[in-house]
Parts: C-alpha cells; structure tokens; sequence
C-alpha cells in the first residue's frame, strides 16, 4: 500500500522498467557488437542468455508481447502496478491520502482531532 500512496513503484516493477530500459538502449546503441548480441540473445538464444530470461520476464510481468519491448516506460509500468492492486488497496490509499491531508494541515476538516486522525491512519494501514 505505500507504493501507490508515494506515487512509486513496487521494487519488482521498478526493476522490470530499469531492465527494459537498459536492454532497450542497448538495442539502440550505435556500437554494432552491442547491438548485435543483445538483439541475437533477446530474440534468438532467449532461454540461453540471462538477458533475454530477463527480458522476458519484464514483458511477461507486464503483459507485452518481446517485440513490443521498447514500449516499456515508467508510465505504463506504473499504470500495470496500480491495476495489479486489489480495489480495497486502491480505496484504501484514497482514503489514507485524504486523511494524511487533513493530519498535515493542506485540507482543513474541523470534526476530528489529531488523535484521532492518527488513529484512523493506524486503523486504515493496519486493519
């Protein structure tokens, strides 16, 4: 649940968007041996090559098709990660944001004290 409340990936989905992103510039790279060996390993020699196990687990992490491997950004990702979360996580971070809201004086709410704004926060997180 603090993924989507800080606005960050989940460490998973932070390595498959760093992977993709360094195969895929390795893919575009202007060195020809690079570029030949990571597209041979990727698309060739998946399952002998650690890179291309790798690349495969990031598309199939993500549901992409490999060719489609050079559309992997941190959008997409992110957007894969929060649609991932079951409803009661995403109402539950709405709900936790609003009321970290009130507790840090950006929204003005007169009905509930400091403590017990700290408890809903506790009772949200935890129960």
């Amino acid at each position: 649940m603090l993924s989507p409340l800080c606005g960050t990936l989940p460490l998973e989905y932070e390595l498959v968007c760093r992977s993709a992103n360094f195969m895929n510039n390795c893919m575009n790279s202007c060195n020809a041996e690079v570029n030949f060996v990571v597209r041979n390993d990727i698309f060739f020699q998946r399952m002998a090559s650690p890179m291309g196990r790798d690349a495969q687990w990031c598309c199939d992490t993500i549901g992409l098709l490999l060719y489609n491997m050079c559309s992997i950004n941190k959008d997409l990702v992110l957007h894969c990660a929060v649609s991932s979360l079951p409803d009661w996580v995403v109402t539950s971070v709405g709900v936790v944001h609003e009321v970290l809201q009130v507790r840090w004086n950006c929204t003005c709410l007169q009905l509930l004290s400091s403590h017990e704004l700290d408890f809903i926060i506790v009772a949200v997180c935890t129960g």
